[in-house]
Order: C-alpha cells, then structure tokens, then sequence
C-alpha cells in the first residue's frame, strides 16, 4: 500500500487560474510532500413520470455519469499541467459523489496530513447555526484543514497565530501545528482565552505554556492571556501586531447542543477571517 504522505486540495472551482490550487500547491511544495488536486462531481437528479408513483428518479445509466466525469477530468488535467510548472509533484483526481462527504472521506485516509478547500460563503442566519461546506469540513475532518480566504495570493508562512482555549487539553495538539511551523521555518504566537481571569488562571497559563514549548521542543513560542469577552479584539491586535500570515485553533469536541447554543467563534473565524485559517 503506498502510504506517501500528501496534501488534499480542493478547489474552490475548476478555473486553471486558481488561487486555491496555486496556495495548496506551494504550501506542498514547501513542506516537500506531494500535491493531490482533487474534484467531487455532484450528478444531478432528475425526477421523470412514473407509471405507479407519479415519478421516479433516473438511474446512474440515464444520467450519464462518465460525460460528467470526463468534462471535470479535462478541467483538472488541465489545472494540474498549471500546477506542475511551479512543483512537479502534483497529480490529480476525479470522483463522483456529495463532495463533502467524499472528502471527509478522503481526510480519513492514513496518508492524508492536510486538507487545503477555500471559503465560499457568508456567514448569515442559517449558517450561523448550522454551518457551511468549508465549516462542517473543518469541523468533521480527521486530518487538518485550511481554510483559505478568496483571492488568496501566496506569501511565506513565517508566523501563527494560534488561539487556544486555557482548559482545554492542547498538549498533543500542539505537536501538529509545532511540527507544521517547523517545516515552514514558521514561529507561533498563542492567545491563550479564558473566563474570569485570576491569580489561579494566571498561575495554570504560565504552567501550560511551559508544558507545551517542552512537548513541542520548540522554544520559538511566545504566549499572551485574555478573556473570551475580549477575543474579537485581542486577537485582531494581535494579529496585526504580529503580521501573522496562518490564524490557527484547534476544532472543538462537543455535541450538537452544545455547538447550537456556543458563541459560534468558530463558524465566524472561519468565514470571516482574512486570513488562511488552520484548523487541527
């Protein structure tokens, strides 16, 4: 079984001009590890009159799946020529299906180390609690995503800035974004966020950010601590401050309930974030 590690990108259409394809391919190539351009062709469903029912859905046949499959094929072939000028280690590949869940999918597979989709859509009413494409993705993948803005244009990865919960458990997570940053010659600031902070809080911060430089071994780490009421603001100071080029946090684990009534920091990140955002 080949079991060569890769990056997923998934465009956000199939243009050969594609800012999503052209980020995801030079994060591979600056990582050193081989580039999957990868498309999901939704087929159509057509209702026709039925004898007994009224209508009945055509049949795969009826619906022509391969002409489907061949027109998307040309498209990707031709994005990946593009691609190969700027690193030839860049294949791609064509499937039919809902393409959200043939990705997650795909993010289960054991060789799968990034998943690279783009923003599409806006954050609104119904989305706000329900999420969209790239937010459900980034929620539900087994492996990382990033999420990029539109019209996204490559620039080195020098600086993260990575926002973490203080009483969530992050020590393992932080070997992934160590190890990314690592191979981006990458530094990584955290806004560590809690409620009412004291002494207490102030005393289990400095312990923690201790903890993770030593899981990491990676001492190119400075850390800052704020309230969650204060996020939106502290993070945006931050970051300009900073000149980050990733916003990173790591997905929550809670069920549905929980996720309905959360202060969907989330969702808005991802959607409204002008920068790529890495979620681990």
């Amino acid at each position: 079984m080949n079991t060569t590690k890769k990056i997923l990108i998934y465009p956000t259409d199939l243009l050969i001009i594609n800012p999503v394809a052209d980020y995801g391919v030079l994060l591979a190539k600056n990582l050193n590890v081989p580039a999957l351009l990868i498309d999901f062709e939704n087929v159509p469903i057509i209702m026709v009159p039925g004898a007994d029912m009224g209508a009945v859905l055509t049949s795969p046949a009826q619906m022509n799946i391969e002409d489907v499959r061949a027109q998307a094929d040309s498209r990707l072939e031709a994005m990946q020529k593009m691609a190969q000028k700027i690193y030839a280690r860049t294949n791609y590949e064509v499937g039919i299906g809902f393409p959200e869940a043939q990705l997650l999918e795909k993010a289960q597979e054991q060789e799968t180390i990034l998943l690279v989709i783009g923003q599409t859509s806006e954050l609104n009413f119904i989305n706000k609690w329900f999420g969209t494409f790239e937010t459900r993705v980034a929620e539900h993948a087994d492996c990382p995503v990033l999420v990029l803005p539109e019209d996204i244009s490559w620039t080195p990865i020098k600086h993260i800035f990575y926002i973490m919960d203080l009483e969530e458990d992050n020590l393992d997570r932080i070997l992934i974004l160590s190890k990314v940053a690592k191979r981006l010659g990458a530094s990584i600031e955290i806004l560590a966020i809690s409620d009412d902070i004291d002494e207490e809080k102030n005393n289990a911060f400095e312990q923690k950010m201790h903890d993770l430089k030593q899981v990491a071994q990676n001492d190119d780490i400075t850390s800052h601590l704020s309230n969650y009421d204060r996020l939106d603001e502290t993070a945006e100071k931050f970051m300009k401050m900073s000149q980050a080029n990733w916003l990173a946090f790591q997905k929550k684990d809670s069920h549905f309930l929980e996720q309905l009534f959360s202060n969907n920091q989330f969702k808005k990140m991802i959607l409204q974030s002008d920068f790529p955002v890495f979620v681990f």
